[in-house]
Parts: C-alpha cells; structure tokens; sequence
C-alpha cells in the first residue's frame, strides 16, 4: 500500500475562527501549566517535588526519572498526578493548534512540505507514550519498573525532537509570509509612486 498524500488535506482552507478558537484553547492550557503556580502547574510539582518533572527535560534518564520520583514522596506523587491530568488535554490542543496553522501557512509557501503537518501529532504522540509512563510510575510507586522509565525517556525524545520540528517550521513560515506581504506592500507603494 503506498504512502497517503498529504497535501490535499494541507491545501484546504483554514477557518480562522476554527484557528483563534484553538490558539486560545492552547494557551489556556499553557497558562495553566507553565504560567500558574496552583494545582496542575509544574510549579507546583517543583515545589512538591524538589525539582522539575522528568516530562519536561529532555529524554531524561531512567536514573533522573527515579531520583524524581524518590523526592517527591506522597505529596509530590498528588502534585505529579495531577500534572497528568491536565496532561491529558495540553497535547491534544497543541498539536490542534499547531496542525491548524501550518495548513494556514503551507500552502503560501510550499505545498511539496505538506508532511510537516504531520510533526505536530507525532509530538503529541510521543507526549501521551511519555504521560502513560508516567501514569504507570505513579500508580506502582514506591516501586519504579525499569521500563517504564526508559519508555518516558524514549515519548519525551520524541515529543521534545517532533515538536522542534513544528515549531521551528511555523516561525520559518511566519517569517515568509511576513516577508511576501512587506514585500508586496513596498512594490504596491513603489508602483503607485511611480505612476
């Protein structure tokens, strides 16, 4: 079976009230995971924790994982499980979002890189492997399966490497399209001076 093209699904149009909706969904959802310092933050599983989150270092070690996990204690545990839940949902409206304005964005530039689009999901894919993990090392603990660790290093690598990608490839394409339409508008002035 042969790979399925993208690019009639990028060269749709975006509705941009669909596209506001999920930008203001994400970063509510950002708020309340990087900006807020109550419950579901990642403040305050530093706080409970002594230190950061494996999910957010890169690919953090096995080793890193456990000594999260031993300073936590049962209080930390709460604080870490209650950042899964609200887990449940910021990849989701990521990769939302993400997905939405690259098929904005794309086809003004290049229609040939329709398959970036699919960055952003697996981003989210690679976040909901490393949330499971952490699902499984919450509930067994005080136990830490060995596994369980290496498969949250192994999502987060993919999550952090995947969502460089989509990114990166916005702020390349909103970079452009500011570009074309400053350009536009400079030879538009440049022709009507002229005449």
């Amino acid at each position: 079976m042969a790979p399925r093209d993208v690019r009639p699904f990028v060269s749709r149009r975006v509705d941009r009230r669909l596209l506001a909706a999920s930008a203001l969904w994400w970063l509510g959802m950002y708020g309340l995971l990087f900006v807020c310092r109550g419950r579901f933050s990642l403040r305050a599983v530093d706080v409970a924790c002594g230190g950061p989150a494996p999910d957010t270092r890169f690919a953090a070690s096995p080793t890193q994982t456990e000594q999260f996990l031993i300073g936590c204690g049962t209080q930390g545990l709460s604080a870490y499980r209650d950042l899964q839940i609200a887990d449940l949902f910021y990849p989701a409206s990521t990769a939302l979002m993400l997905v939405l304005v690259l098929m904005h964005l794309l086809p003004h530039a290049t229609p040939r890189a329709a398959w970036l689009t699919l960055a952003p999901l697996l981003a989210a894919v690679g976040d909901y492997a490393e949330n499971a993990c952490a699902w499984v090392l919450i509930a067994v603990a005080p136990s830490r399966p060995s596994w369980a660790a290496r498969a949250l290093q192994i999502g987060s690598a993919v999550k952090f490497v995947a969502s460089w990608v989509a990114w990166l490839t916005v702020i390349v394409l909103l970079l452009l399209w500011v570009a074309r339409r400053v350009g536009r508008t400079a030879s538009t002035r440049s022709r009507s001076a002229s005449s």
